[in-house]
């Protein structure tokens, strides 16, 4: 694959798997209260985003150094990026709510 395409793809899935990760973990918090046992639904939560994770950095380390590396950047930027998103979205439901 030639070198802009696996950076593209690379970015693009880096992007994916921190939005299904820190997604995945902010379903899970804002549902801990809801559920009988909480610990079964962190344990389960867990294991499910980070087969996903795990999964697709192990497609990059295999393919390329140079994609494995933008697709953990891409991941770790994604950490960074979704609380932002994540607290505007709350913000504009609660100005909503007051209306």
């Amino acid at each position: 694959m030639p070198l802009l395409g696996m950076a593209i793809v690379a970015t693009i899935s880096g992007v994916a798997i921190g939005t299904a990760f820190y997604g995945g973990l902010w379903w899970t918090t804002q549902r801990l209260t809801q559920v009988k046992q909480p610990a079964l639904l962190v344990l389960i939560s867990l294991l499910i985003r980070m087969t996903i994770v795990l999964s697709t950095l192990t497609l990059f380390a295999r393919t390329s150094l140079f994609g494995l590396v933008l697709c953990l950047i891409a991941f770790i930027t994604t950490r960074f990026a979704y609380p932002l998103r994540v607290n505007s979205a709350q913000r504009s439901s609660l100005e909503g709510s007051v209306k």
